[in-house]
Formats: structure tokens, sequence, C-alpha cells
């Protein structure tokens, strides 16, 4: 609710949308109450439709509704980042040997981490590894200190047309990283029961700023980190043609 004004209605605009992106019960009824029953159609539909939220709900996206035309001003509603925040996939245990095939399989263990509804970052595979290690991070944009980190495990298949086994997948929010300074580790739950394997990940806030040294910083050099931000705003258009 921003900006705050001196007549009514009190604020010239309001701002809505998710931290991150909702979990989805999906449940049909009537004629269609048979679509409950296709598994296909409970796993996928529902990322489809966070998906489709993602793209205009979930930060940094928002939806803004003027409630005063003759002072609102997009500028003024604006919200810019909290900062940035550099995840680390330390290392992992706890990992077993798995039965595949009628064979024992050793984990080939990769980890995917996303913040809210942001890209996903993809550690490198640990090829027959119980106890992995991978001291890999990625830069993402903090914009609210209760958007999530998640952190997914993967067993990597060597058959090409056969999907990767999930091992499990843990979450937790910036604001609670921090209170932990910043370093924890992680046990992974798969259909909602604890694994007994775990991902420890560390992180570290980098607050915004106007000096330009970061571009030259080696702190901030590498492939999957970000040294600078350039935000660009579109608050009007001009003689769109009517057709």
């Amino acid at each position: 609710l921003s900006p705050l004004t001196t007549e009514l209605p009190i604020i010239s605009a309001v701002q809505y949308g998710f931290t991150n992106p909702p979990d989805l019960q999906l449940s049909f009824s009537g004629a269609v109450k048979v679509l409950n029953k296709l598994h296909i159609v409970q796993s996928v539909l529902p990322s489809v439709i966070q998906s489709a939220l993602a793209g205009v709900l979930v930060l940094p996206q928002r939806l803004v509704m003027p409630m005063d035309l003759g002072t609102y001003d997009f500028l003024d509603t604006y919200q810019p980042p909290k900062g940035m925040v550099r995840i680390t996939v330390v290392e992992g245990r706890g990992f077993r040997v798995l039965r595949k095939h009628l064979l024992n399989d050793i984990p080939d263990v990769y980890c995917e981490i996303a913040l809210g509804a942001s890209e996903k970052f993809k550690t490198s595979t640990q090829y027959d590894n119980l106890s992995p290690s991978w001291k890999e991070s990625c830069d993402f944009i903090l914009y609210d200190m209760d958007q999530k980190i998640y952190v997914q495990a993967f067993d990597k298949n060597k058959i090409a047309l056969d999907p990767d086994d999930k091992l499990g997948k843990a979450e937790i929010s910036v604001r609670d990283l921090f209170k932990k300074r910043g370093a924890i580790e992680l046990e992974l739950e798969l259909d909602d029961d604890k694994t007994g394997c775990f991902i420890r990940v560390s992180s570290e806030l980098f607050h915004l700023s106007d000096q330009l040294h970061s571009l030259s910083s080696p702190i901030y050099a590498g492939e999957n980190n970000l040294s600078g931000l350039v935000t660009i705003i579109v608050t009007k258009a001009f003689d769109i043609p009517i057709r």
C-alpha cells in the first residue's frame, strides 16, 4: 500500500502478489472428477499453473491497482530489490546405495537451487559418491527476506531417456538462513518423509550500491556471479495505433 496521500483513499495504489510460488492442490468434481485419479494430470497441471503464476504474480512480478489516478505514479510504487544473495552448495551426506534393475547403484548426485520463482541453478554431478562435495555458488537477486531457497537433489541416470531420480528436497527462507549466520545443513524430504540425506548450504548477502567497483572486482567474477544490476522501467506508452 503505497505511496500515502493526504486525501482519500489515503493510498494511491495497491500492489499484490506472492513472495514465493504457491503450493497448489487440485481437486476436480462433477463430470471431470475422474481426472483426480490420473497421475499425469496431478503431476503436470500444477506445475503449468505455477509457471503461469510466476510470470505475473510471484516476486519480482507484481500486479498494481491504482486507487487514485490523479496522484498515481508508478515510480512512487516501484519497490527495488533488497540486494543480492550468493548461495553456495557446499556438500552432502547420508546418501545410500540404491537398488536399480536388480543391481546396486551408487548415486550420481547433483543439486538444483532456486530462490523463489527464479531460474534454477544446477550443480555439477558427483559420480558414484555417497558424500558429494561441490562448493559451487550462484548469485540471485533478492526482493524479500521471506523469499525461500529451494534445494532439490537428483540421481543422474546414465540412460538418456530415463528421467533422473529424485533424492529429496528442502527449503528455507532467506531470513531463517541468516538467523543461522548464513549456513545450514538441510535434511531432504521425499514424499513428505525424511530421508536421512543432508545438503549443506552457505550464503552471503550483498547490498545494492551506486559504486561501480563491483564491475571489476574479482569477488563478483565468475560464470554464475553477478557484478551489477540494471533496471529499466517503462512507465508510459504513446501513439499506440487503434485497429
